[in-house]
């Protein structure tokens, strides 16, 4: 679908406005923040790619972001930016090896000249997927200060690119990446849904409804959806009646903690699981400002895992208990938490934290 003038203005705002990207590696460091536009992030990066011989297929804004263009009444907010690059799917082996290199070069065009050494230090998050189950894609999260955290995403293989049919929606923007002029982002971006129908998913958003397929789509996402979900109804989104609670809850999790799992550790030491959980709170509801969000979506997150395993979930429960410290205490940020974690595990002290908040 062509882009509406209202669609096609809140595009232009949300391509062409500065984000400054900033990491706690690169704070740790003491570099200062990245002004970059989404727009000649995106550019740069399908020029590279093509200079590079990577076959480009198209390039699309994805994920809250597009939803907030598509539905410009009322104004939708979003925490994230997802910019997705879909590749040639026969691509030779280790093209995404490639596709890192890319980006970090590219980043380090943007970065302050002073530390483009450091480019790789900007990126919080980096992610290489080429499964035996057929998918093959890269991710590589971007956090900013008091702005949008921006996701690459470079993609040649992937079963199903959307969580539920509300963030399914994208606006293709290849058409637009010759020349980011206003008028021909909006002439040349067109709109659609990963989920076949638009006009289902706008009404989902507008509806403020979680909706899905079929409840068994969700196992063949990686992390099965659930911290997304889990943000949705601390928002004040809800199940569409139609659909099994208890199942789908219980398929999330499942996923969930095959893609990370209890006792296994991330790079930092800490739990697999407990760290994803951090760093998606990292990206996605940064600084003091998002505290009051990030403890409504620990308190939800804790109300699903103990619904979808009522008899097992407490030693996850006592996990995600370290994110929700007693009153009296200064909380935690994301990354002290995992350590907390850690510290209390080594010390013997119970991971039940005294005065947390009950989901």
């Amino acid at each position: 679908a062509v882009l509406s003038a209202a669609s096609g203005a809140r595009l232009r705002e949300v391509m062409h406005t500065g984000v400054a990207l900033h990491s706690a590696l690169a704070a740790e460091q003491g570099l200062p923040p990245a002004h970059v536009r989404p727009a000649d992030l995106l550019s740069a990066l399908v020029d590279r790619l093509r200079a590079w011989r990577v076959e480009v297929v198209q390039a699309c804004l994805e994920g809250s972001a597009a939803t907030a263009c598509l539905c410009p009444e009322p104004r939708l907010d979003y925490s994230d930016l997802d910019l997705v690059v879909y590749l040639a799917e026969d691509a030779p082996p280790g093209q995404l090896d490639l596709v890192r290199d890319a980006v970090i070069s590219v980043l380090s065009d943007l970065v302050p000249s002073a530390h483009r050494a450091c480019a790789s230090m900007y990126i919080h998050k980096m992610f290489l997927n080429s499964s035996t189950d057929g998918d093959s894609w890269a991710l590589f999260t971007c956090a900013a200060v008091g702005g949008p955290a921006i996701d690459i995403k470079c993609v040649q293989r992937c079963r199903r690119p959307y969580q539920f049919t509300m963030d399914s929606l994208y606006v293709r923007l290849d058409g637009a990446l010759p020349a980011l002029e206003d008028h021909v982002l909006t002439a040349d971006a067109v709109s659609g849904a990963h989920s076949g129908s638009l006009g289902d998913a706008l009404a989902h958003i507008r509806g403020r409804t979680i909706a899905i397929g079929a409840p068994e789509e969700l196992a063949t996402v990686h992390g099965g959806g659930l911290l997304k979900y889990a943000t949705l109804l601390s928002r004040g989104y809800r199940l569409a009646p139609w659909l099994p609670q208890q199942r789908i809850e219980a398929i999330m999790c499942a996923r969930f903690h095959v893609d990370f799992p209890e006792h296994g550790l991330s790079r930092y030491g800490t739990p697999a699981l407990l760290q994803r959980v951090c760093d998606y709170i990292a990206a996605h509801m940064p600084g003091p400002a998002g505290l009051t969000r990030a403890h409504a979506f620990v308190r939800t997150l804790r109300g699903i895992v103990a619904r979808a395993w009522p008899d097992t979930a407490a030693p996850v429960l006592a996990m995600l208990s370290v994110l929700l410290p007693p009153p009296q205490r200064a909380p935690l940020a994301p990354r002290q938490a995992g350590h907390e974690f850690v510290k209390r595990r080594r010390s013997g002290v119970s991971l039940a934290v005294p005065g947390a908040i009950a989901a």
